[in-house]
């Protein structure tokens, strides 16, 4: 046995030294300079490698002890009184508008592993009225059901129909039971309600308290539909929560009940390091709040219900979707959700399929049984990485939170106050999907041309999210409605045409716009001829078959133009980011800053004979 073997097993865990930070450094430098990147020689290649949030929060790639602000790692759960691993709640999404069709859906989910329920009441979702039909086959008190009010349908009447249904069946509500009273949230969504919460939540809270069922959640995933990023999000969050435990003390509950009474609903992303920072920061604020309120931390700890993101999935290529719901539910795993809600891959089709239903809830059991991520309770800590981010996105929140406090979360919902503080995050969430800095697999890169039924747009469904915008939906828009006239891609030079021009081709049909391709090598009139040949469309896009264009293609744009062309686009050369300096002016590049919805919009005004 050698000296890097302990009994013939393998390799001694220190059979090499450590690396030193300054060797890691250095290993950095140098790899990112090959890359291309220079690196001055005091600079940290973390900060050359991090990315940014929406917000502008720097993602660390690598964190050390001394990034901390303070504590030590796994402070996180030590922090909030989760000190051991529960039984994951999976929770099926019940938002069919027949009762008859919702009852159906609730043998299914339960029958195939589901253990709780969220339903959303009023509208034209379930009625409160059909609420003991839609649940005819539940057991109150082995079943926990979240409702949601939603349209016309108060937190009160949707206590009265939970009743109601316990009353029928001779047996108590599960103590897990929410009423789901969300007034500050209510305010958001629908822009009606009362900025004084203390009404809807006392009158609540009398008919939860004498069942032993919660009172209220905080859904976050109404911020998340307006375009907050995690901070100010996690910052609408705790506020909110705030708001609700005055209101519930003041109705009569003590602090500890008023806990109790909460749940939180956060969405998450297929961006996995920032979820599971998003709910460990959740947790920590809370245990602040709960600190503030001396109230002990196992009682007062975060109840968190994660939903997978409804903006993040797309209509084309839905299958993707799956996917997206892996990572997101494995992020909600890691990051300690109680509960979470994985949105069926085929919803923004409008028609949820059996299959559908089924792929969304085998995601998180395969996770929690298989897959076994469940097993820690915080698998993220001591991860400095997760730890600076969870840091970052906490010390924010929690600045937020204050703003929020001091003006009343409620009135900033009903005022226009919070949409307006959000409108940053959302427009640059808009403009990195648009340039696809932020990729849609499926939609804004690799875009599948396959004709699949479940892309086609879809009558309006009752599910009260076929109303919120997902991020891919201006490029779906303009691929439901393709562009009649191709664009006439143009490789000047000797590169093979398909490696030249593939970039742009791809870019042109995630906003629904076909091309033509042709290679010219010659002279500008051989490139007019081969305009020609491809029909002389309205719309020419130029690409370099070299890292210049040649020298007779100076002029190439206004000659276009002279025979006809209305709008005349420039690309790079392939592995580049930017498009070439021509001699001749164009109308616009086709690179790695173009708002492609732009300019799809523009190459079907100029095609049709329009301004573009």
């Amino acid at each position: 046995m050698g000296d890097g073997d302990r009994d013939g097993v393998g390799p001694a865990l220190d059979a090499e030294p450590p690396a030193r930070r300054d060797q890691w450094v250095a290993a950095a430098a140098a790899v990112l300079s090959r890359a291309g990147t220079s690196v001055p020689p005091d600079a940290d290649p973390r900060a050359l490698l991090e990315r940014r949030t929406v917000e502008d929060v720097p993602v660390p790639v690598l964190g050390l002890d001394a990034d901390l602000s303070g504590g030590t790692p796994a402070r996180a759960v030590a922090s909030t009184g989760q000190d051991g691993v529960r039984r994951w709640d999976l929770r099926a999404r019940i938002a069919a508008g027949d009762a008859a069709a919702a009852a159906a859906d609730v043998r299914d989910e339960l029958a195939g592993g589901s253990t709780s329920l969220w339903i959303p009441v009023g509208d034209r979702c379930t009625a409160p009225d059909d609420l003991s039909r839609v649940l005819a086959d539940v057991r109150p008190d082995a079943v926990p059901v979240a409702v949601q009010p939603v349209g016309d349908t108060t937190a009160a009447q949707a206590a009265d129909a939970l009743v109601a249904w316990a009353d029928r069946s001779g047996a108590p509500l599960h103590p897990d039971t929410s009423v789901g009273a969300d007034p500050v949230g209510r305010l958001l969504t629908d822009g009606a309600g009362d900025p004084d919460v203390r009404g809807e939540l006392a009158a609540t809270a009398r008919r939860a308290a004498g069942r032993g069922i919660r009172t209220a959640v905080v859904d976050a995933t109404a911020a998340h539909h307006r375009g907050a990023g995690e901070s100010r999000l996690l910052g609408y969050a705790v506020a909110t929560g705030v708001a609700y435990l005055r209101a519930l003390v003041d109705a009569g509950l003590d602090p500890a009940a008023a806990f109790a009474a909460l749940e939180f609903r956060l969405p998450i992303t297929d961006d996995v390091v920032v979820g599971v920072a998003t709910l460990r920061a959740v947790r920590v604020l809370w245990a602040r709040v709960a600190e503030l309120s001396e109230v002990s931390k196992p009682a007062a700890r975060a109840r968190l219900h994660a939903v997978t993101s409804w903006p993040m999935l797309g209509r084309y290529d839905p299958w993707v979707n799956v996917l997206r719901g892996t990572a997101a539910a494995f992020a909600a795993a890691a990051g300690g959700a109680d509960a979470v809600t994985v949105l069926p891959h085929d919803a923004p089709g409008g028609a949820v399929s059996a299959a559908g239903r089924r792929l969304a809830r085998t995601t998180p059991l395969l996770l929690e049984r298989e897959a076994v991520v469940r097993r820690t309770a915080d698998p993220a800590a001591g991860s400095y990485a997760i730890e600076v981010l969870t840091d970052r996105l906490a010390e924010r929140a929690w600045a937020e939170c204050a703003e929020l406090d001091s003006r009343g979360v409620a009135a900033a919902a009903a005022d226009g106050t919070l949409p307006a503080r959000w409108a940053a995050s959302a427009e640059e969430r808009r403009r990195r999907v648009a340039t696809r800095r932020q990729p849609i697999t499926g939609t804004t890169a690799f875009p599948s041309t396959a004709d699949d039924p479940l892309a086609r747009p879809a009558a309006g469904t009752a599910d009260p999210l076929s109303g919120v915008a997902r991020w891919s939906a201006d490029f779906e828009e303009l691929r439901d409605v393709p562009a009649t006239e191709p664009v006439a891609v143009l490789v000047l030079g000797g590169t093979p045409r398909g490696a030249a021009a593939g970039p742009v081709v791809e870019a042109l049909s995630t906003v629904g716009v076909p091309s033509a391709t042709a290679t010219v090598t010659t002279t500008p009139d051989d490139a007019v001829r081969s305009w020609r040949t491809l029909g002389a469309p309205a719309v020419v896009c130029l690409v370099p078959g070299a890292a210049e264009p040649p020298e007779w293609a100076a002029d190439l744009p206004g000659l276009l133009r002279s025979h006809g062309a209305r709008l005349v686009l420039a690309a790079p050369p392939r592995g580049t980011a930017t498009a070439v300096r021509w001699s001749g002016p164009v109308d616009g590049d086709l690179d790695a800053t173009t708002d492609l919805p732009d300019l799809g919009r523009r190459v079907r005004a100029a095609a049709a004979g329009g301004s573009p």
